[in-house]
C-alpha cells in the first residue's frame, strides 16, 4: 500500500487536482509526492509501496471534482475479462463542502446517494442528543479548507480508503473494500453482470473528542455509516440489488431519527443508516462486518507494554440473520475477507498513526462510532489498521 497525507495549509482555498494526481501516481508509478496550494510541500509525504498498476485509473480532475476507478485486486483475471470496479468520486462546491461518493460502474447505484450532488455531509443532524429539533447541516469545508487538518489516503491493491479530520470534532471518510476473489464464482458472475462486482463499499462520518484516549468516550452526537454492495448472488444463484442503505438516514435518538429535511420517522422503520450493528436477527436485512460494530477492540497489556490488536474484517451479508430477516430466500449469502483491512484498538489513535507488527507497519484511520447496538449510544471511536506495503495477487 501506499500511505498519502495531503497537509492542507490555513487557507480558504479549494483545489483537489492534487488528489487527482496523488490516484494518477498510483496508476503510473511515479514514487516522488509533489502537491501544490492549498496544500503544504513540506508536511506532505507518501510511505510504502504503490499499487500495481492498473488498479486505479483516473478519469477526471479538477479543482473542483476528482473521478477514478477502483478495479478489484484480481483485475486482468480470466484471461483478462475480470475487470469489475468501483467508481470513487471528491467533489467540492461552496454549497455543500467536500463530499465524497462511491457507485456501481453502471452509475445507477451509490453512497450516500447516486447523484454526485447529494451527499452525506448535506444531511441534517441535531445539535445534541436532547434536541433533535434544534438542526445544524454538516456542510464540510463551504468555508474553504482553513478548518482543515489534511487528507489521510490510503492505496492500496485490495482496499482504497481515504479519511479527513474536520477542526477538532469529526471524522469524515470512505472506503471501497476487495472482498477475497472467488475465481469460480467472481469470473463468471462480471461476465454475465458487469454491474456484479466483489466489492464493499462504506462512507462514514463520526464526531468525537480528538485526543488519542479519551475515556469514557465523548457522546455521540453524530454518527453514521453506509455499507453497500451493488450487486451479489442470492442463494439460488440469482442476481439481487443490494439493500439500498436508507439515504437521508444521519442520526438516530432514541425515539425518533432525523432525516433531511426535518421529518422524523419512528424507530419501527428504522434501518441503522444502512447496516447492521448486530443487535438481533430482525435488523439482519442489512450486511455487517465482523467483528460486529457493537463489538469494542480493547488494547492489551504485556510485561513489556501494550499490544494493540489486528483482528482480520469480514463481510457478513445481509439476510443471514433468519426468518424474521424478511428478505431469507434472496439474501447475500458471502461471508468473505475485506482484504487487508483490521480492527485495531479504539479511542486510541489518530488518523495516520502506526501500528508495527513483527516489523510490519500498518497506518490507522479513525471509523464508525461503535460500542452499542444503537448509533445513538455508540460512543467509542473505533479504528481500522492498513498495511503500509501493498500486496498484488497472488
Amino acid at each position: 500500500m501506499a500511505y498519502f497525507f495531503a497537509a492542507i495549509n490555513t487557507n480558504n482555498t479549494i483545489d483537489l487536482s492534487t488528489i487527482g494526481s496523488i490516484i494518477q501516481r498510483c496508476d503510473d508509478g511515479t514514487t516522488s509526492m509533489s502537491v501544490s496550494a492549498p496544500f503544504s510541500s513540506g508536511d506532505s509525504f507518501q510511505s510504502g509501496t504503490l499499487p500495481t498498476a492498473g488498479i486505479y485509473e483516473v478519469t477526471s480532475s479538477s479543482a473542483a471534482a476528482v473521478r477514478f476507478k477502483k478495479y478489484h485486486y484480481a483485475k486482468g483475471q480470466d484471461s483478462g475479462n475480470f475487470q469489475a470496479y468501483t467508481e470513487v468520486s471528491i467533489d467540492w462546491d461552496s454549497s455543500y463542502g467536500i463530499r465524497w461518493t462511491l457507485r456501481s460502474s453502471n452509475g445507477s447505484y451509490g453512497i450516500p446517494a447516486t447523484p454526485y450532488d447529494h451527499h452525506m455531509n448535506s444531511q441534517y443532524i441535531p445539535t445534541s442528543p436532547t434536541s433533535p429539533t434544534n438542526l445544524q447541516v454538516m456542510k464540510l469545508g463551504t468555508g474553504g479548507l482553513s478548518a482543515y487538518e489534511g487528507f489521510h489516503i490510503i492505496a492500496n491493491d485490495k482496499v482504497f480508503a481515504i479519511a479527513l479530520n474536520y477542526g477538532t470534532s469529526s471524522t469524515y471518510g470512505a472506503l471501497v473494500s476487495d472482498l477475497e476473489y472467488i475465481a469460480a464464482l467472481d469470473a463468471g458472475s462480471f461476465t454475465d453482470n458487469s454491474v456484479y462486482t466483489p466489492q464493499v463499499s462504506h462512507v462514514w462520518i463520526a464526531q468525537y473528542q480528538n485526543t488519542k484516549s479519551a475515556y469514557p468516550p465523548s457522546a455521540s452526537y453524530a454518527n453514521s455509516g453506509y455499507f453497500y454492495r451493488w450487486q451479489y448472488k442470492d442463494y439460488a444463484g440469482n442476481y439481487q440489488n443490494g439493500p439500498a442503505p436508507y439515504g437521508h438516514v444521519f442520526y438516530s435518538p432514541p425515539t425518533t431519527y432525523v432525516v433531511k429535511g426535518g421529518s422524523y420517522p419512528t424507530t419501527a422503520n428504522i434501518s441503522y443508516a444502512g447496516y447492521n450493528f448486530n443487535y438481533d436477527e430482525s435488523y439482519s436485512y442489512y450486511g455487517t462486518t465482523l467483528p460486529e460494530p457493537r463489538r469494542r477492540i480493547f488494547p492489551l497489556k504485556s510485561s513489556t507494554g501494550t499490544i494493540h490488536p489486528l483482528i482480520p474484517m469480514v463481510w457478513f451479508g445481509h439476510a443471514n440473520g433468519g426468518a424474521n430477516s424478511g428478505n431469507f430466500n434472496t439474501g447475500d449469502p458471502r461471508v468473505s475477507r475485506m482484504l487487508d483491512m483490521y480492527r485495531t484498538s479504539e479511542e486510541t489513535f489518530q488518523n495516520g498513526d502506526i501500528v508495527t507488527d513483527n516489523g510490519v507497519k500498518y497506518r490507522v484511520l479513525k471509523w464508525n462510532k461503535g460500542g452499542s447496538c444503537d448509533m445513538y449510544e455508540a460512543v467509542a471511536c473505533q479504528a481500522l489498521a492498513f498495511p503500509e506495503n501493498s500486496t498484488a495477487f497472488s
